[in-house]
């Protein structure tokens, strides 16, 4: 049987018009997926981070889901569970991330589904930071007696001196390694003796009646604020590592309340005596800058607590304006009143572009943020003084003590919530740090 091809129509233009049309319809049924990056991890905390991703294009079909996806492992898929939707369509979206464990590693990628399927953005990793602890130093009374140095580690008191010696816990610091460093005195001989604890383990840091009203930790050295009686008058001075540094020549009264160390200076803050009132002051590398005192007739003045943040100082205090202490802060010497009553301002923190003082007045413990404050009283007839404040994250820690006439009570804020250290007679807060 003979067969007979048409090569006419074989070589015909219309049989090539038909070919290129099936062949663009195979092409135009292929599917395309999204594309689209993760956006960087954000606001990490121990439970929670924010996330999300931008999509540049939305592929051969319209976007009907789109969120986040996280896991243990590398590269998430959406068959999981922890997944957000949000929304559909191009452009950008951001995510939370909540229900997560402290201290673990997760993967999150944006990912955007359509009928082609879903795509993912690139895979990220993170790492939730522990459950922060807070760290409170002071005094306690467990049984009457002696005022005695104490520390609480979320809530759980210890005893840092002997019953049978009056002491006090002034400030408190953890290093990286996790170490407790707390600063204070005793009094031993018929005289108070400054020293630090590192861990419980007292050092003795001078032999003549002195005080440490304050520590700082960098790396492995310790730094300790405070002052020591030549027998007449009181000289300001911090030790490195247990080295003694004068900070004043013992002709006037002067004290350190207060140190900080950035890089490679020293700063301390305090006041030295001008030969009739109090100064407020800070040293930096030793070096002596005299806080401005905008009060005519010049009425004494404190600074209690100093800061850097970048190449900003920042120190708080009081100062005497005639009538009544006023409570203020120094940025790069320029002042701050924070109250119009008797006021005290004891402690200063900076994060970010916020300052937040602690003190108190006319009966108020306070602290003020940017100028604004904020009251804590647990007790009507009770009057109460802000000793500390620490910033984390979003979260404000001030170490308060409460007072009725004799007894004492010491406590901690955080976010305005109340957490009582002490069911004693008498036992107060003085130093708070959350690590």
């Amino acid at each position: 049987m003979k067969v007979c091809l048409n090569l006419k129509l074989f070589f015909s233009p219309l049989f090539f018009l038909l070919l290129l049309t099936a062949c663009h319809k195979d092409k135009d049924n292929v599917p395309v997926l999204p594309s689209l990056t993760t956006s960087a991890v954000s606001a990490i905390t121990s439970n929670s981070a924010a996330c999300g991703g931008t999509i540049s294009a939305q592929g051969s079909a319209a976007i009907t889901a789109r969120g986040i996806v996280w896991g243990a492992d590398a590269n998430p898929v959406i068959s999981l569970t922890t997944k957000t939707i949000d929304g559909a369509g191009t452009g950008s979206f951001t995510s939370s991330i909540t229900g997560l464990q402290p201290n673990t590693t997760y993967h999150v990628r944006a990912y955007a589904s359509s009928s082609a399927g879903t795509a993912y953005g690139n895979d990220i990793s993170f790492i939730t930071p522990g459950i922060p602890k807070v760290y409170v130093c002071g005094y306690d009374v467990l049984n009457p007696g002696y005022d005695r140095a104490s520390f609480w580690a979320d809530g759980t008191g210890a005893l840092l001196a002997s019953s049978t010696l009056k002491s006090y816990a002034s400030g408190i610091a953890v290093s990286d390694a996790g170490d407790v460093y707390i600063s204070g005195w005793d009094f031993t001989g018929g005289i108070d003796n400054a020293k630090i604890w590192k861990n419980g383990v007292a050092t003795v840091l001078a032999s003549a009646n002195s005080r440490a009203s304050s520590v700082f930790v960098q790396g492995n050295d310790v730094y300790v604020g405070g002052e020591e009686n030549n027998g007449s008058k009181w000289i300001a001075k911090y030790w490195k590592n247990g080295t003694a540094i004068s900070l004043t020549d013992g002709t006037n009264d002067a004290m350190v309340n207060s140190i900080f160390v950035s890089g490679n200076d020293v700063y301390a803050a305090g006041y030295e005596n001008s030969g009739s009132v109090d100064v407020a002051c800070y040293w930096k590398n030793g070096t002596k800058v005299v806080l401005p005192n905008v009060t005519a007739g010049g009425k004494y003045s404190c600074a209690n607590s100093i800061f850097i943040s970048g190449s900003d100082v920042y120190v708080a205090g009081y100062q005497f304006n005639g009538t009544v202490e006023i409570a203020k802060y120094w940025k790069n010497g320029t002042s701050t009143d924070l109250a119009a009553n008797s006021s005290r301002a004891n402690s200063i923190y900076v994060s970010g572009s916020d300052v937040y003082a602690a003190g108190y007045e006319k009966g108020f413990a306070k602290y003020w943020k940017n100028g604004v404050e904020t009251s804590f009283t647990a007790t009507a007839s009770y009057s109460a003084e802000a000793k500390s404040i620490y910033v984390s994250g979003s979260d404000v820690y001030v170490a308060v003590t409460e007072y009725n006439l004799s007894l004492e009570k010491a406590k901690y804020f955080k976010n305005g919530v109340e957490t009582i250290l002490s069911t004693s007679s008498r036992s107060g807060a003085f130093g708070i740090v959350v690590k």
